[in-house]
């Protein structure tokens, strides 16, 4: 799914560097252990955009770059129910001379799983609890940014083969429910109105975030003192999604 989805954004000439990650988070996925960066060349990355200027930025060493390869978990047997969750692009925090490969909320890591992330892998469980599989993904399938500057835009002509990408995962999978977090992953999924309906946007779930999480949760809880903590945002998560799959 991954190489024939992605082709439509970009092509990347050594594809063995990408199932040599995947193997590498597979394997470490339930262990502490700290694997090394992994990265791809950036010559290696062939973006479908005409914007020269982007590309120039792209291949210059003091941008930060990264691709989120997708994730699909599941229990201990494969559930014939999906949920996909969408996020809005893979920040990155490191600065590298490639582009640094890692996945959605970096959920092959056990530090990220179980610290300052960890109340995505609360929705992960709980949705995995309810016999479905999930799948992990971003609007924007690259990100990048000066080290000394906010992140590019993205092209027009890439951020359209960006949603074109999307929609082929959302065809692949037919996903039971539609997870947004963030208002540039939910203003993504207007683009595509026979989905909607299964759809359920929420607050990203960042820290950043709590200023809008705060509004949400005293209407919840009906008070004023709720606090925007991961138990209280899980816990509205929770009570949205599970409208949908009880």
């Amino acid at each position: 799914m991954t190489n024939s989805s992605y082709k439509l954004s970009f092509d990347i000439s050594d594809m063995n560097k990408v199932a040599e990650a995947y193997d590498i988070f597979t394997k470490n996925f339930y262990t502490p252990f700290a694997h090394a960066p992994q990265y791809i060349d950036r010559e290696r990355l062939n973006l479908k955009t005409a914007d020269l200027i982007f590309l120039q930025k792209l291949a210059n060493r003091d941008y930060w770059a990264g691709i989120d390869l997708p994730v699909l978990l599941t229990g201990t047997v494969r559930s014939s129910s999906t949920v996909l969750i969408i996020a809005e692009d893979p920040l990155r925090d490191e600065c590298h001379e490639g582009i640094v490969l890692s996945s959605p909320f970096g959920v092959h890591l056990e530090r990220c799983r179980n610290g300052r992330q960890r109340i995505y892998w609360d929705v992960i469980e709980y949705l995995i609890s309810m016999d479905q599989n999930v799948y992990l993904t971003d609007v924007n399938k690259l990100w990048l940014k000066h080290k000394d500057r906010p992140k590019e835009i993205i092209p027009a002509d890439l951020s359209e083969k960006f949603s074109d990408t999307l929609l082929l995962e959302l065809k692949y999978f037919n996903p039971r429910l539609i997870i947004t977090y963030g208002k540039h992953a939910e203003m993504a999924m207007n683009r595509f109105p026979e989905y909607l309906v299964r759809a359920r946007s929420f607050v990203h779930p960042a820290g950043s975030a709590n200023k809008e999480w705060k509004k949400v949760l005293v209407s919840f809880f009906n008070n004023d003192d709720a606090r925007c903590n991961r138990e209280n945002k899980l816990a509205f998560i929770k009570s949205k999604v599970g409208e949908v799959l009880d």
